[in-house]
């Protein structure tokens, strides 16, 4: 029996560390989604799987994240606000998402000290550069023009590191670690 939320593997799991939005700002992500899909076609985000991801560690051992746990402890930062102020699209993956326009210095700080904790515990993670944004659609059928979207401020006061797990429903994350700012 797959039980959803859970990786086959018991000694791996596919994470990431993720920034969830506020119930209010992730109904209106989810009504967004819902209303390009109606132009654009494609498949909307469910509601409970809007996030942003700050780092995108894949697979990793459970017993490197137990290791990696009390360095992220050690973190510190202070709680900011950032907005998404446009959608757009990626033409080569045909996904549609919400951005911030231009670079949010605590956001862009907190996902490189991730990056800085990360490395320094000899984890692999995908080293692409940090683009923030939301996935709101996969599988356009046609692009999104990039335009100005009026949302309310995203108010960071913690992060998580997110297991992923997939099924026959999609993509379902359990929150392993939570810490708070401050």
């Amino acid at each position: 029996m797959n039980i959803p939320g859970k990786n086959k593997s018991t000694e791996h799991a596919r994470v990431f560390f993720s920034l969830w939005p506020s119930p209010e700002l992730r109904r209106k992500l989810h009504a967004l989604a819902v209303q390009y899909q109606k132009r654009c076609g494609g498949r909307a985000m469910r509601a409970e799987t809007l996030h942003l991801t700050l780092l995108f560690l894949g697979e990793v051992q459970r017993s490197k994240i137990e290791e990696l746990r009390p360095r992220i402890d050690e973190m510190e930062f202070a709680s900011f606000s950032f907005c998404l102020q446009r959608i757009s699209c990626w033409r080569h993956n045909q996904i549609a998402f919400a951005a911030p326009e231009g670079g949010v210095a605590s956001l862009l700080s907190l996902s490189e000290s991730l990056r800085s904790v990360v490395s320094d515990a000899g984890i692999e993670f995908d080293r692409r550069g940090f683009t923030p944004h939301v996935t709101l659609l996969r599988k356009l059928a046609q692009p999104v023009e990039a335009q100005s979207v009026m949302l309310p401020d995203w108010k960071v006061e913690e992060f998580s590191l997110v297991e992923s797990a997939t099924d026959e429903q999609g993509a379902h994350y359990r929150n392993l670690y939570t810490w708070r700012c401050g």
